[in-house]
């Protein structure tokens, strides 16, 4: 079986100072990064994955909750995903 990090994706609407965000968090490591929300994109989780992409991370899978979505990745990109969360 294969170990996965989950990073939680959570769509954070605009204030009157900043505009709409995605905030990512992964509680394996304690960590959580807030990211621009894309509006080339349709929501949140495909904002994340262009992020992700961006950055020569690809998602393993993804699944969703009431509280949002969740992307899973293998442990072959941990040491990108601790960098992009540093």
């Amino acid at each position: 079986m294969k170990n996965l990090i989950a990073i939680s994706i959570r769509y954070v609407a605009p204030t009157n100072t900043k505009g709409a965000r995605v905030k990512l968090t992964v509680s394996r490591f304690n960590t959580s990064k807030t990211i621009s929300f894309d509006y080339e994109h349709n929501n949140a989780e495909d904002t994340a994955i262009a992020f992700f992409r961006s950055h020569g991370v690809e998602p393993f899978a993804r699944c969703c909750n009431a509280s949002g979505s969740t992307l899973l990745f293998t442990f072959d990109d941990a040491e990108k995903i601790v960098a992009l969360f540093a």
